[in-house]
């Protein structure tokens, strides 16, 4: 009665379809990340771009790879973009956490990473919907 409209990981297609969403989105956000993340660094070696544009590229870059990583996520999926965007992006926003404490850069536990960490979340969810609507080639145009 109550539990009708309830999906499981079975009924809404198993636990690899899922897994697999969020690898991709992921993947899509950090590799667009760090392409983006080269080109900055050509820029500013090579022309006049001022470093205080660093601090407004990084969460721009981020923000649009978090959106691409729900975007990603959610293709997919039939229903519950805003959640798969949003965890998507935290996870993005985690893989890229881990890389920048690999790089030597130290544990970094401040106002940038919840900022950052906002952000993903915000705009994971966000590609999430518009990944969910986009999804499976369907159009909401009559038939006439």
């Amino acid at each position: 009665m109550y539990g009708e409209n309830i999906k499981t990981t079975e009924s809404a297609g198993g636990l690899l379809p899922a897994a697999t969403g969020f690898a991709r989105g992921t993947l899509a956000g950090a590799v667009f990340t760090f392409l983006a993340f080269a080109l900055f660094a050509f820029l500013l070696a090579y022309t006049k771009l001022p470093e205080q544009a660093v601090p407004v590229i990084a969460v721009s870059v981020e923000g649009i790879g978090a959106f691409l990583s729900g975007f990603a996520a959610a293709k997919g999926a039939k229903s519950r973009g805003f959640f798969t965007g949003l965890i998507s992006g935290v996870l993005y926003m985690g893989i890229i956490w881990v890389i920048s404490l690999l790089s030597g850069s130290g544990i970094s536990v401040g106002s940038h990473l919840f900022t950052m960490l906002g952000v993903s979340a915000a705009s994971g969810a966000l590609g999430g919907i518009f990944g969910v609507n986009t999804g499976y080639g369907t159009t909401n145009r009559r038939k006439r």
